[in-house]
């Protein structure tokens, strides 16, 4: 314990840490940053990517409303195994590109943190640890789903491409999201085969790079439950529909997609 203390220590002087955003030295990405970042707060269309109207996200939406958004994206919800997609923020703001770009390929666990947070915010779920009193938990908690109907799991990476990063970024973002909101994370997905970088190809051939990538782990059954599938970037959607097509033919009731950006 005191060794490693002195360690972190040492390398705190050697390496000092600055923050992304302001270059305040002592933290990766400082929390005035992170608070300054405009959150989506309603989720999108997995298909034509316009925001769902009438919906309030991670909270059960009221039947009526429930109805609103199912039939304002009928079309493209026949194209798509995603029921909703939860993206945070915009890829196109060069600070988010920054932030996941050092995550995955600078290889900064530490993001994982903030990074999980701006999903949080976007999920909109009540926080039932709010220091309130027993009249505003009792409110919150008449808005809470049922937590049991609820899983975390994410998009798997080929063994080749964990063992060359070190970890599963989205993994990561599931565990911490799964732990601040109560709900169970899992391990249910397994890459079936390699694929080929999916930024090199086009709309069509992404989808067929991703058939057949990926496979239900043996002995896991998801009969109605609404599975949250957590990845870091949304464009296409060819990787995440692959694997709500998966999660469904193992009784997955829904699929949401839940991304930092897109």
């Amino acid at each position: 314990m005191l060794f490693t203390k002195l360690r972190n220590f040492i390398i705190e002087i050697l390496f000092p840490v600055f923050c992304l955003g302001c270059r305040k030295e002592g933290m990766v990405f400082c929390s005035d940053c992170l608070d300054k970042i405009e959150i989506n707060n309603k989720p999108f269309c997995p298909v034509c990517k316009f925001r769902l109207a009438n919906d309030r996200s991670f909270v059960a939406p009221a039947p009526q409303d429930d109805n609103l958004v199912v039939n304002f994206h009928r079309n493209c919800r026949e194209k798509t195994n995603l029921k909703k997609l939860i993206a945070a923020v915009s890829y196109s703001d060069p600070l988010i590109k920054k932030l996941i770009d050092n995550y995955k390929y600078q290889f900064i666990r530490e993001l994982n943190q903030p990074l999980s947070q701006l999903i949080i915010k976007s999920l909109n779920f009540p926080d039932v640890r709010h220091p309130g009193n027993y009249k505003e938990k009792q409110e919150i908690n008449k808005k809470l789903p049922d937590l049991s109907k609820f899983i975390i799991t994410a998009v798997p990476l080929h063994k080749r491409r964990l063992q060359w990063r070190g970890f599963n970024q989205s993994e990561l973002l599931g565990e911490k999201i799964g732990q601040q909101l109560n709900i169970e994370f899992k391990d249910i997905l397994k890459r079936n085969k390699k694929t080929d970088p999916q930024v090199k190809l086009s709309f069509e051939k992404r989808k067929i790079n991703m058939e057949g990538a990926f496979v239900i782990k043996n002995g896991i059954n998801l009969h109605k439950k609404i599975i949250l599938l957590v990845d870091d970037v949304y464009t296409s959607g060819s990787t995440m529909n692959e694997c709500a097509k998966i999660l469904k033919t193992a009784g997955a009731k829904e699929v949401w997609g839940v991304v930092i950006a897109k």
